[in-house]
């Protein structure tokens, strides 16, 4: 996302190619998220990149530019736990962020491939699986915990 230009946003997209996997991808941008990308780009306006975070004329993929993004995610996951903080959660890092997302997309009933593709992965890619693995733990949990509150209604009715 670093690396995302404004020219990426087209018709209200952003079409860009994952740099990872080099696959080609196109996100709908919502009235919320161009809000914030409004709110992040107000000292940056003359920039050639849609996020805060390099420098134009910064040379993509050099030394210095992978140490701005590693210092630009560890400064975003310090905010997100002053946000945490705030709102009464334990911890909240990038990782997290699209572990929630990929546990709530499978909770609204959304398929394993679906979910795989919105997080530029392939199906069966075991990064998007360890994301999903605690949805079907707390999946099971709540079943059995049903299943032995009808137990103990039958039971206290023996």
């Amino acid at each position: 996302m670093a690396y995302l230009k404004t020219s990426a946003i087209v018709d209200g997209r952003i079409t860009y190619k994952r740099r990872k996997t080099h696959k080609m991808l196109s996100v709908k941008l919502f009235e919320t998220t161009t809000k914030l990308i409004s709110m992040l780009n107000t000292n940056n306006q003359s920039s050639d990149y849609l996020l805060p975070v390099m420098k134009d004329g910064m040379k993509e993929n050099s030394i210095e530019a992978k140490r701005v993004i590693k210092q630009w995610i560890k400064t975003t996951n310090k905010y997100l736990n002053v946000l945490a903080d705030k709102i009464g959660v334990n911890k909240i890092t990038t990782y997290t962020a699209r572990h929630t997302f990929a546990t709530q997309a499978k909770r609204k009933g959304f398929s394993n491939e679906l979910i795989a593709e919105s997080l530029g992965h392939t199906y069966g890619n075991a990064v998007t699986n360890i994301y999903l693995d605690g949805f079907d733990t707390d999946t099971l949990d709540k079943m059995h915990s049903l299943l032995v509150q009808c137990v103990d209604h039958t039971l206290s009715n023996v």
